[in-house]
């Protein structure tokens, strides 16, 4: 699916952001899944998370990707180091360091924990903002059984287009996560959700100006 946007206000770019950083009430749980990628908000985040008594456990998964950037170890392997360096102590930080790609974070994760019989009933999700929502998917997907609480790194959209070096970049990379959102539901890799019905001002299908989705949207 080739995309491209078409409402290119701030307020609707700003909206699409909030909906792609899906974000729960934080609840206690029995771990905290830390998602690969360069943005080190992510440990960061996660040791917080932990040094506030939300879980005892952080498990993060990665290796190397798309979204690895600079990084010359594994994400997985750069986070736990991130992670020590704030305070949490080595026994309450596992890895999962081959990971390439999100479908691969969540199923590696899920096999991990199954091998070390690892509680998993209540899982805190952290992943890069705007990446949230597809990771929420994809383990609401193949975690069916868990409780999933959303908790990216607090952010804003003007602080998301700094990060990526401007708005064209960022705005690429948001219509980007609806891309997958939408091929990877249909494919059976994430759970499938429509998308919202305002989402169809946003994105036009660049072959004949229309909105593909192969997906009913939601009045939203």
């Amino acid at each position: 699916m080739n995309m491209m946007a078409r409402d290119t206000s701030t307020g609707n770019l700003r909206k699409l952001f909030h909906y792609l950083a899906v974000n729960d009430t934080r609840r206690k749980a029995d771990l905290i899944l830390g998602f690969g990628v360069f943005d080190m908000r992510v440990p960061d985040h996660c040791a917080f998370l932990y040094r506030s008594g939300y879980a005892p456990l952080i498990l993060f998964t990665g290796g190397f990707g798309a979204g690895t950037g600079p990084l010359e170890e594994p994400e997985a392997v750069v986070f736990r180091q991130r992670a020590l360096r704030a305070g949490v102590p080595e026994y309450s930080v596992l890895i999962e360091p081959l990971s390439t790609n999100t479908l691969e974070n969540v199923l590696n994760s899920r096999a991990l924990l199954a091998d070390r019989e690892i509680p998993h009933n209540r899982i805190i999700l952290v992943a890069q903002p705007h990446r949230q929502r597809r990771v929420w998917l994809t383990c609401r997907r193949w975690i069916p059984g868990a409780r999933l609480i959303n908790n990216p790194p607090p952010s804003e959209y003007e602080r998301e287009v700094s990060l990526f070096g401007g708005s064209e970049a960022f705005h690429a990379s948001m219509i980007g996560e609806v891309e997958r959102i939408v091929k990877y539901g249909k494919s059976g890799d994430i759970e499938r959700k429509a998308l919202p019905r305002w989402t169809e001002s946003l994105l036009v299908d660049c072959s004949d100006g229309s909105f593909h989705t192969d997906a009913r949207s939601e009045g939203l």
